[in-house]
């Protein structure tokens, strides 16, 4: 018997079959989308327990639901969560994501993230636990794309704000979102994933 012959279409069969809907989302592309706007509305997600929830990710525009992956909660009401919407998973360090990002994968969620390195090595904003959404919002996103942020002008008074608006342009090739200013000059590309384009 050719080993060779089974054991090829098995590896092929194992490539093929493996998740290609979970990816890793490094701190500073997460901390970019929540003070630029995110290229695509997402669902954050903390699954530490209730009881190491002194600080979480995200602003007043962007708060995250809490369903608590080691006690279950996530397994349990999981279809709260659209299969169709971007889920962006954190936990403490980075460990306990990455399970329930199989979880759900598994279950034909078809964009999930998950956090590097977890609250440990974010140097983003954070809000007090206080600031959760409750699962009841759901399925509203944390964050929706495009949504203006707004920032401060040097030298204006503190009630004068800019925002920067973000649009999608598609392409033959590519998807690419552009950040302008109010004067309409674009200011900052970046793609599907939030990583920056240099200007071309």
């Amino acid at each position: 018997m050719n080993v060779h012959r089974l054991f090829f279409p098995l590896v092929a069969g194992l490539c093929v079959s493996s998740s290609a809907s979970v990816d890793s989302l490094k701190a500073d592309t997460l901390a970019a989308w929540i003070a630029g706007g995110p290229p695509r509305s997402f669902i954050l997600v903390d699954v530490r327990e209730t009881s190491e929830l002194d600080a979480i990710i995200g602003t007043a525009a962007c708060r995250p639901y809490n369903m608590p992956w080691n006690s279950g909660v996530l397994r349990a009401q999981y279809a709260l969560l659209p299969k169709t919407a971007a889920v962006v998973l954190y936990c403490a360090s980075g460990h306990r994501s990455p399970a329930a990002a199989s979880f759900l994968d598994s279950l034909g969620y078809q964009t999930i993230y998950t956090l590097v390195n977890g609250l440990d090595g974010w140097t983003g904003p954070t809000q007090p636990s206080s600031n959760l959404r409750p699962l009841t919002d759901l399925p509203a996103y944390s964050m929706t794309a495009g949504s203006s942020v707004a920032l401060p002008l040097p030298g204006m008074r503190p009630q004068l704000r800019a925002t920067l608006e973000v649009t999608r342009k598609v392409s033959r090739t590519s998807i690419v979102f552009e950040a302008s200013n109010p004067c309409g000059r674009v200011v900052e590309r970046f793609d599907t994933r939030g990583a920056r384009i240099p200007h071309w």
